[in-house]
C-alpha cells in the first residue's frame, strides 16, 4: 500500500488540511524521501514505519523487474568463427543470399575474396572483387542470412577499394569531364552509411570552363547537385584524396577457386563442359559467321565468354582495332546474332543471364543492360546527355522511348544492372579454334 493511501485512512477529518498540504507535495520517483518527516505523525496514528514501508516496495517492484529481465534471454551472437564458415558455404553455392541468389562467381578465376572486420564489431564481413579493383558491396552474415550493406557505388567505371581508414571508397574516375568519389561506412549493425562525397569536374562538366571543385559531408542522399555543395579549392581536393583514398594492403586477398576443397588443387573447372560432339559444330558455326559477314581485310577476331547460363560459350567478334563487337550465341547448329555494340566497356555475370555495356561518343555517353533467356535478348538502356544546363538522363527499352529519369533515379537502375557482374578481359584470337584452346 502506498503512503498517500495510508494517510487516507487513518487521519481524522481535523487534520484534513494538513493531510492535503502533505499530499500535494511532489514525490522522487524512487520513492526514497518522506514528505514532512520532521512532524511526529505518530500522535495521529500514522504508522511510524512509512518511508521503510516505502522502500521496501520499491525494492520488491525493483526486485520483480529485475526478475522478468532475467526472463528475457537475447539473441544469440554469431561468433566470427561461424560467420566466416557461411561465407565460404556461400562462395561454394551451398548457401543462398537473402534474397535467394546464389553468389555469382563461383570458382571464377578472376574473382578474389578477402575475410576482414571492417566496423570492428569482432565479426568479418566478406569482401569479393573481380581483377583485382572491382568491389560490388560489402557482404555481411547477419541474422542467419547473407546480407549486403548497399555501400553507395557508383558503378564499374573506375575504383573501388578499402582505404586505410576501413572504409569503402567508391571513384568514377574513368569518364571525361569528372572524377567523383563516395565514402562509406559500416556501422556495428552491418549497415552502410555515406559519410562524404568530393569531386572534381573541369572541361563541359564545369560551369565556369575552369576546373572546379566540391564536397558534401555526411550527404543524406544521393540526389543532389553540385549547388548543395561546399565549393572548395584543388589544395582541399588532393588533402581528401591523401585521406581516403589510399588502399588498405593489409587485406589477405585469396582466389574464391580456393574455397572448392581448401586450396587451388583439385578445384572444379570454372569452364562448363562442352562435348566433343557439339565442339567442331560450334567451331564451324562461328568460324562460318566471321566468313560470311567480314571479308579477311576485316581482321575480325574472336573470343568466347559464357553469358547465358547454358554449357555453350557465346562468341563476341571485332574487327581489328575497332570497338564494335557482335555478340554471337549457337542454336540448332547455327550461329545467331544477340547484339550489336559499340563498346567502351563490357560487364558480364559469370554463368548468369545477364551482361551490360558502356558506349560514349564525346557529346554522350551510355549504359545498356541486356537479359538474356535462350537466344532471345531483352535490353533496356540509360543515355547521358551532356547540355550546357548540366547532365540529363533518359531511359528507354523495348517498349519505352526516351523517358527522362533524375541523377538518383539513373543511378539506381546503373547499379542494379552492375550487381553480380565482372569486366570483360578477354583476349581475341583469329579463329574460334584458338579462341577455345584459350577458353
Amino acid at each position: 500500500m502506498s503512503w498517500k493511501k495510508v494517510i487516507a485512512v487513518v487521519l481524522p477529518i481535523f487534520v484534513i488540511v494538513a493531510v492535503g498540504v502533505a499530499c500535494s507535495s511532489k514525490r522522487p520517483a524512487n520513492g526514497a524521501e518522506v514528505i514532512n518527516d520532521s512532524a511526529n505523525v505518530s500522535d495521529t496514528g500514522v504508522n511510524e514505519n512509512i518511508e521503510d514501508d516505502t522502500e521496501k516496495n520499491v525494492e520488491e517492484e525493483t526486485s520483480e523487474e529485475e526478475s522478468d529481465n532475467d526472463s528475457i534471454t537475447e539473441e544469440p551472437v554469431i561468433s566470427s568463427e561461424e560467420a566466416d564458415e557461411m561465407f565460404t558455404k556461400y562462395l561454394r553455392g551451398e548457401l543462398k543470399d537473402a534474397d535467394g541468389e546464389s553468389f555469382w562467381a563461383i570458382n571464377d578465376p578472376e574473382t578474389e575474396y578477402a575475410l576482414y572486420d571492417m566496423n570492428n564489431d569482432g565479426q568479418n564481413e566478406l569482401i569479393v572483387r573481380s581483377y583485382g579493383y572491382w568491389i560490388p558491396d560489402i557482404i555481411q552474415y547477419r541474422d542467419g542470412k547473407i546480407t549486403f550493406s548497399k555501400v553507395e557505388n557508383v558503378g564499374s567505371s573506375g575504383i573501388t577499394i578499402i582505404n586505410n581508414n576501413d572504409q569503402f571508397v567508391s571513384g568514377d574516375t574513368s569518364h571525361e569531364g569528372r572524377n567523383q568519389y563516395w565514402i562509406s561506412e559500416i556501422d556495428k549493425s552491418g549497415n552502410s552509411k555515406a559519410i562524404m562525397f568530393f569531386a572534381n569536374y573541369w572541361g563541359d562538366w564545369a560551369e565556369s570552363g575552369s576546373p572546379e571543385y566540391y564536397k558534401k559531408e555526411l550527404p543524406e542522399t544521393d540526389d543532389f547537385t553540385t549547388e548543395d555543395c561546399e565549393r572548395i579549392d584543388e589544395t582541399e581536393y588532393k588533402k581528401l584524396l591523401d585521406e581516403f583514398n589510399q588502399e588498405n594492403k593489409s587485406l589477405n586477398w585469396q582466389k574464391v577457386s580456393q574455397v572448392m576443397n581448401g586450396d587451388d588443387e583439385g578445384a572444379a573447372s570454372n569452364t562448363p563442359a562442352v562435348s566433343i560432339e557439339n565442339l567442331d559444330s560450334i567451331i564451324k558455326a562461328y568460324d562460318d559467321y566471321i566468313s560470311r559477314n567480314y571479308s579477311e581485310y576485316d581482321g575480325a577476331e574472336i573470343s568466347l565468354i559464357y553469358i547465358n547460363n547454358d554449357n555453350i560459350p557465346e562468341a563476341i567478334i571485332q574487327e581489328e582495332g575497332d570497338i564494335s563487337w557482335s555478340i554471337i550465341g549457337y542454336e540448332d547448329g547455327k550461329a545467331v546474332e544477340l547484339s550489336a555494340c559499340v563498346v567502351d566497356s563490357l560487364y558480364y555475370e559469370p554463368k548468369g543471364d545477364h551482361f551490360f555495356y558502356d558506349w560514349c561518343d564525346g557529346e554522350s555517353s551510355g549504359t545498356v543492360s541486356c537479359t538474356i533467356s535462350g537466344n532471345r535478348i531483352d535490353t533496356w538502356s540509360i543515355d547521358e546527355i551532356y547540355t550546357a544546363r548540366g547532365t540529363e538522363y533518359y531511359y528507354s527499352d523495348d517498349s519505352t522511348n526516351n523517358k527522362k529519369l533524375s541523377e538518383s533515379e539513373a543511378k539506381k537502375y546503373l547499379n542494379e544492372a552492375s550487381r553480380g557482374c565482372i569486366r570483360f578481359e578477354g583476349h581475341f584470337y583469329s579463329n574460334a579454334k584458338e579462341a577455345f584452346n584459350n577458353l
